[in-house]
């Protein structure tokens, strides 16, 4: 009786190895097709729906009151040099994402499909840009886009 149990227990463990190591490979296979997660590591966390916890010197906030992500994306794509890419995360919903030698510039579009925005102290506007700070060429205040302009929210 002893040894049948010991058999049960060691397959047991055998499924609950191979259930692991499978959920481990299913999370790297997410991060290779996805991408990375939206914010780099070394960053503090930022709370959405709530207060912000990154500094104002790691990254700048911009936003456009009427207009779309995807027309945010080809006037900076043309002023930054780069190219904006679908990305879609559960923490962001989806976004478009510009790698550059300077950081990476996202644009997010709000309210999200639940109908809650991404920040709520700027719900009002309906794109959001995200931008690495310190560095003119990211200056995006005052660039047209449709009939208005991207601000400076942070």
């Amino acid at each position: 009786m002893k040894h049948a149990s010991s058999g049960t227990t060691a397959r047991w463990g055998l499924w609950t190895h191979i259930v692991y190591y499978v959920a481990a490979n299913l999370v790297q296979i997410h991060r290779q097709r996805h991408g990375p997660e939206p914010e780099p590591a070394g960053r503090a966390p930022r709370m959405l729906n709530g207060s912000r916890a990154m500094s104002d010197d790691e990254e700048v906030v911009y936003g456009l009151l009427a207009g779309e992500p995807q027309d945010v994306a080809a006037v900076l794509a043309g002023r930054l040099g780069c190219s904006f890419a679908a990305r879609e995360s559960d923490y962001l919903g989806e976004y478009l994402l510009a790698q550059t030698d300077r950081g990476e510039v996202r644009i997010i579009g709000q309210p999200d499909p639940e109908g809650e925005p991404l920040e709520d102290e700027f719900e009002e506007y309906q794109v959001l840009v995200y931008s690495p700070a310190g560095d003119d060429e990211f200056d995006l205040r005052d660039v047209p886009v449709g009939r208005g302009v991207i601000e400076r929210l942070l």
